[in-house]
Order: C-alpha cells, then structure tokens, then sequence
C-alpha cells in the first residue's frame, strides 16, 4: 500500500512523445521534495510501527532493551527479584 516508486509513476504518466531524457531528468528533479517527504513518512512509519509492536510484556521489553543496547550479544534477561513475598 505505501510502496510507492515514483520514477516509474513519473515515466508512465508522461505520453511517449515527451519521454526523452531531458523531460524525464526534469520531472524527477521537480518531484524530489516529493520523494523527501515520503521517505520520512516511510522512516516515521516504521519506526512507530517497532514502537506499536512492544508492550508491557516481559519478551518484548527483552527485546526493546536489547536492540537499544546491546544488538549483537543480546545479554539482556529480565528475571524475578526472587524476593521474600509479604502477606
């Protein structure tokens, strides 16, 4: 749905008389700001995506931690405190 490859969408939308390399150079120059402004779309997306995807659950705070801080050796666990429990 958002996968959106605007240089082909500026070549099919141009009639064949008017797709020479000049015309199309200058089209892609013209929606660059375009293509600027979804890639940080896409970015933000993902990235609010990753941060949808964990809750309070003891795997994904696992997860969260360890991709924050320790990405190759994944050494983060979270276990109980094994504490007395007070009735």
């Amino acid at each position: 749905m958002f996968n959106i490859d605007f240089n082909s969408v500026v070549i099919w939308l141009l009639p064949n008389k008017l797709r020479t390399i000049f015309n199309v150079a200058w089209l892609k120059a013209l929606i660059s700001p375009i293509v600027e402004v979804y890639n940080n779309f896409i970015s933000y997306r993902t990235q609010t995506l990753y941060k949808l995807n964990h809750n309070s659950q003891v795997c994904y705070i696992e997860s969260a931690l360890n991709d924050a801080f320790d990405s190759s050796d994944r050494r983060i666990y979270i276990t109980d405190a094994g504490g007395e429990v007070v009735t």
